[in-house]
C-alpha cells in the first residue's frame, strides 16, 4: 500500500480504492499477528469506511478488538480510548446504539465522580496551606 494519506480531496472512486486497499492491508496484519490489537484496529476502521462490509461483519470485528483489549491492553497513554474507537466505529454503522448510549453514560458519570472527588482534594489541600 502506498504511505500517501487518506484522500480527503479525491473523488469518491480515488476514496474507495483507498478504502479497499486498507482494508485488504489490515487483513493481512490480522492473519499474521492475529493477537495484535493495533492491527485489529485498523481493520475495524477500514471495515466500517467500506460499504460491502456488512453490519455483522464490523459488529464481530469490534468484538475482537473490545477482548483483546482486555487481553492485550496496549501499553502506554492513548488519546482515544480502545472502547471509544469501537464505538466511534459502531455507531458510524448504526450498531448496539443503545449499549454505546449506556457505556457513554456509564463513562461521564465516573468522570463526573471522579473530579468530584478530584475537586474535594484539591479543597483539602487548599484548606492545609
Amino acid at each position: 500500500m502506498d504511505s500517501s494519506p487518506y484522500p480527503t480531496n479525491g473523488s469518491a472512486q480515488e476514496r474507495q480504492e483507498y478504502d479497499e486497499e486498507a482494508a485488504q492491508t489490515a487483513w493481512e496484519w490480522v492473519a499474521e499477528y492475529p493477537d495484535n490489537l493495533n492491527a485489529w484496529l485498523r481493520r475495524l476502521n477500514t471495515a466500517v469506511r467500506l460499504k460491502s462490509t456488512p453490519n455483522q461483519e464490523s459488529e464481530q470485528i469490534g468484538d475482537t478488538v473490545l477482548r483483546l483489549a482486555r487481553e492485550h491492553p496496549l501499553k502506554g497513554f492513548r488519546f482515544v480510548r480502545v472502547e471509544t474507537e469501537v464505538a466511534e466505529a459502531w455507531d458510524m454503522r448504526n450498531i448496539r446504539l443503545e449499549q454505546i448510549a449506556s457505556k457513554t453514560i456509564l463513562v461521564l458519570n465516573l468522570s463526573i465522580e471522579t473530579l468530584t472527588v478530584f475537586f474535594r482534594v484539591v479543597d483539602g489541600l487548599r484548606q492545609l496551606w
